[in-house]
């Protein structure tokens, strides 16, 4: 499918989101796409990315976003005819979450690819993209013939990040100002200054933190080498490095699946059980344990939570 008609028409804006992992990109977007001031538009797509860029899955996942349905069709050809016709004049918002750097070879090509269909949209239709690279922004910018309008996402001002920590470190304490808390706010202060100001990592580290309300053990956090590689990557693992040995076999099954996958709790649940990983507990059913074990991976940030649906952060 040519792109001829993308490269004469005014009707799609793009805007791109930039930012290192952990900065809110995703979030900031899921607030966007639920707001009241989407309802402008007639038709509502959102697509996640990843780093396993297939033009046939994108263009099948914008499909399936539409429809609520995976398409039968088997040929690109064939999903980009149904895609046109689905947004002809009609005024689209597409999100493309979390869109990874490539090799350069035939890159635009396969975006022109997957955005060719999205010509016969109405005018006013848009596209928001999300990445941890400017020049995947700019690949974008030139795809579509538009000026760069790019958001860099820096992160919270210190304080704020400080607050967001706490507020997941001091979780179910009545008075986490009081005196009795004075030590660990101030090993909070210390520790806020290595996660670069990333809001994921601040609600991972704060926790861990929760797990045990002790100076030991915020401190044992404070000099953690994995802390000190200012990665998000690094603190996550940390996350999971401090899961007791049945949640972490229970998360580590995850890597089964692709990155951003997106889960169903019971399903997860049900597998959990099958391998044998829920440890029995007097008076409750194996499912409800295993939807404990899942509740606190998500408290712990190791899941994100996509509408009704829940994905792995790792």
């Amino acid at each position: 499918m040519s792109l001829g008609k993308l490269i004469c028409t005014q009707n799609i804006s793009l805007l791109s989101i930039v930012g290192h992992g952990g900065m809110g990109k995703t979030t900031l977007l899921q607030h966007v796409y639920k707001d009241e001031i989407t309802k402008e538009f007639d038709l509502k797509m959102w697509v996640c990315v990843s780093n396993n860029f297939d033009v046939k899955k994108v263009v099948a996942d914008m499909l399936e976003s539409l429809k609520k349905e995976r398409p039968r069709l088997e040929t690109l050809e064939a999903l980009q005819g149904r895609l046109e016709e689905e947004v002809m004049s009609k005024k689209f918002l597409l999100v493309l979450d979390d869109i990874w750097e490539e090799d350069e070879e035939n890159r635009d090509i396969r975006w022109e690819d997957v955005l060719a269909p999205l010509a016969s949209g109405g005018f006013g239709s848009k596209i928001l993209i999300t990445t941890r690279t400017e020049s995947v922004a700019l690949m974008f910018a030139k795809v579509l013939k538009k000026e760069e309008k790019i958001v860099k996402l820096e992160g919270l001002e210190e304080d704020e990040c400080l607050k967001l920590l706490n507020s997941h470190a001091f979780a179910g304490v009545k008075n986490p100002s009081d005196d009795d808390h004075k030590k660990l706010r101030a090993i909070a202060g210390e520790i806020v200054k290595k996660l670069s100001r990333s809001p994921l990592a601040a609600k991972v580290i704060g926790g861990v933190l929760n797990d045990h309300l002790d100076e030991r053990h915020w401190r044992t956090v404070l000099e953690s080498n994995l802390l000190d590689q200012n990665s998000i990557q690094s603190i996550l693992r940390l996350s999971y490095i401090v899961l007791p040995n049945h949640l972490q076999n229970c998360f580590a099954v995850c890597c089964m699946f692709p990155e951003d996958h997106e889960y169903d709790k019971d399903d997860l649940v049900r597998m959990w059980i099958a391998l044998g990983f829920i440890q029995p507990t007097q008076g409750m059913t194996m499912e409800d344990i295993g939807g404990r074990y899942f509740d606190v991976l998500v408290k712990k940030a190791l899941f994100d939570k996509v509408e009704m649906t829940t994905r792995c952060m790792i």
